[in-house]
């Protein structure tokens, strides 16, 4: 009898080539796996290399939009050039949905006959007069012309981010995770491929336990973007590159803050080209992870156990309840707001008086070099150390 084994669903390459994730351990990321549906062969998707065949794209989305992020179910049932061939199916509401079976049922699939299973392949291959004439089965070359989707990837005659890089928001999906803040991207409005550098972030890099919690931040974004239906928000654009430098945004999550959040990133030196406010949410995010030890900030933590203590000593020391605030608005040359625990307070920098910002939608230009103080205080506090501060009665002190 065969083994049932169990995995995430974290990205769907084509109708019949799913990436199953398993489980996550202490030491190690979990190990992703590449299913082929077997029984079962959909048309091929685009390439750089090739055009995409009538209904690839249609057979890959109605399969991505039915199991991306959900956990499923399989059995291994042969091998062939080194591909791993599996009945995948999903246990809903008691209800089992066979991958092949609802493929083939769609007529975007036609079934393979295999010595290895003939049951099994003479009854999916009943199952495709239902599906005549639909899809792969219809004979309108009009119908198959457009449900052919081909993609435009860079280096191509077509390929072009002038349109891109002039909208602030892109509907997309992430095709291929290279890292936790790098990703192929395909923009759905535009069929075209770029890459995607999530900004303001860094990977974990350095030393071994950096890389080892570097692939499983990587996994962590896979589980949380790959193959997902995202918007990618444009910052800058690298042409040379085919290189967009954005945030990714998943239903309400923004990926850059998930990754900080959990210990899964570090920030880049702050530059005027950043966007202040979204710097200073990743700025929150991280400073909780360290206070919470998650991820890398884990690695190094202090035990807060002595060795002589024993018994009911060896309960969790509580968490200091001092914390510093957090920058989260530069509002004058001379004053800021600070983040303290879930109370906002806005400072004034004793001794000093910076020029008079004009009011809010009033005719008064407010003095000279008002503006010019603001930003220079703004570029002081991003370039000091994690822009974390204590608060003293007549002065910052980092």
């Amino acid at each position: 009898m065969k083994k049932e084994l169990h995995g995430l669903i974290t990205g769907v390459v084509s109708g019949d080539h799913l990436l199953v994730q398993g489980k996550e351990t202490e030491e190690e990321p979990p190990a992703t796996k590449d299913l082929y549906i077997s029984f079962a062969s959909a048309p091929r998707m685009a390439t750089p290399q090739r055009a995409g065949e009538p209904f690839a794209f249609a057979a890959r989305e109605f399969i991505r939009r039915f199991v991306i992020s959900k956990r499923v179910s399989f059995t291994l049932d042969y091998s062939r050039d080194g591909r791993d061939y599996a009945t995948v199916w999903i246990d809903e509401n008691g209800k089992k949905f066979d991958i092949a079976v609802e493929l083939i049922k769609e007529g975007l699939a036609k079934a393979v006959i295999v010595a290895v299973d003939k049951e099994r392949s003479n009854q999916l291959k009943s199952l495709e007069k239902s599906a005549k004439p639909k899809n792969l089965w219809t004979k309108d070359n009009s119908e198959k012309s457009k449900n052919t989707y081909n993609i435009i990837y860079p280096g191509s005659k077509d390929y072009t981010l002038d349109k891109i890089a002039k909208e602030k928001a892109l509907n997309a999906i992430v095709e291929y995770t290279f890292s936790p803040t790098l990703f192929n991207v395909l923009l759905t409005d535009h069929n075209t491929m770029v890459k995607v550098s999530l900004e303001c972030l860094l990977n974990l890099s350095g030393d071994a336990v950096q890389e080892k919690y570097n692939k499983k931040a990587k996994a962590f974004a896979e589980r949380l973007v790959q193959h997902r239906d995202i918007v990618v928000t444009v910052g800058e654009c690298n042409k040379a590159e085919s290189l967009v430098c954005g945030r990714i945004l998943v239903g309400e999550s923004d990926l850059g803050c998930e990754l900080a959040a959990n210990g899964y990133a570090k920030l880049k030196t702050f530059n005027t080209k950043m966007d202040s406010k979204y710097y200073d949410s990743l700025q929150i995010a991280l400073a909780n992870a360290k206070e919470e030890r998650k991820g890398i900030w884990n690695v190094n933590a202090k035990p807060t156990v002595s060795p002589k203590q024993t018994g009911t000593e060896k309960q969790k020391q509580p968490k200091p309840t001092q914390k510093n605030p957090v920058v989260i608005e530069i509002n004058s040359g001379d004053s800021l707001t600070v983040l303290e625990g879930n109370k906002e307070q806005k400072i004034y920098l004793a001794s000093i008086r910076a020029p008079r910002l004009p009011p809010p939608k009033a005719a008064d230009e407010g003095d000279p070099c008002a503006w010019e103080a603001k930003e220079y205080f703004l570029s002081l506090i991003h370039i000091c150390r994690c822009r974390r501060y204590a608060v003293c009665r007549s002065r910052w002190s980092p």
